[in-house]
């Protein structure tokens, strides 16, 4: 599984990273930081085989620009520049920002702040994405890239000692349309239920926790 995953204060700019294996549908790139008051734009790019723009292909081209008050989203291939769709840019100049681009099987799934914002149709294989560019009017503190699609039901323990004090068991998802309610449980050996997480939509509440103290059990984000 492909991962990128860079964390600090400030990273420098223009970013460019190569994967260590080809993106699959499920996996999730994750970019956070925050613009200037003088920004004018930024742009996050999936490049094939070279992080620039030197006539090979960029399956994604993703511009937030402030001068114009847009996001813009293209692809670049065979030389040419394609249609550009645009949007509204939910970024205010001085904020900090998370934006994640899903990509799935047809489309790339973008979302800023934990909202979705655009869908974007491949133009371009998914697998031909092998290098990840980030340029502009911005400071950046996190790049992550990773994940998959999981089945439902699903199980799994977890290594090592467990989830012991000071470690975090981190579930990224997205809820059906339609979705009534999920489950997260945290289990113990014997089968106790150290911890359920359960949120419903359809009794328009946050969710229920319940939990019973268990030694060596952490926090669950």
């Amino acid at each position: 599984m492909p991962s990128v995953w860079h964390c600090a204060k400030y990273i420098n700019i223009p970013y460019r990273s190569k994967l260590t294996e080809r993106i699959e549908p499920g996996q999730t790139l994750i970019i956070r930081g925050k613009t200037i008051d003088e920004s004018k734009r930024f742009n996050i790019n999936l490049h094939k085989d070279s992080p620039d723009f030197s006539g090979n292909d960029v399956p994604l081209h993703l511009s937030i620009r402030f001068d114009e008050g847009k996001i813009v989203y293209n692809a670049y291939t065979k030389g040419t520049w394609g249609k550009e769709e645009r949007a509204k840019n939910p970024i205010k100049k001085g904020d900090d920002f998370d934006i994640r681009i899903r990509a799935h099987d047809s489309k790339f799934q973008v979302s800023i702040n934990h909202k979705e914002v655009k869908n974007f149709e491949h133009r371009i294989p998914l697998n031909s994405v092998s290098h990840l560019s980030i340029d502009g009017d911005v400071v950046l503190n996190h790049v992550q890239w990773g994940g998959k699609y999981y089945p439902v039901p699903y199980e799994s323990g977890i290594a090592a000692d467990g989830l012991v004090p000071g470690k975090t068991l981190v579930v990224y998802g997205t809820p059906e349309k339609k979705a009534k309610k999920f489950n997260i449980n945290l289990l113990k050996k014997n089968g106790d239920i150290a911890l359920h997480f359960n949120p419903r939509f359809d009794e328009k509440a946050n969710g229920f926790m319940c939990a019973k103290p268990t030694p060596g059990v952490g926090s669950f984000v």
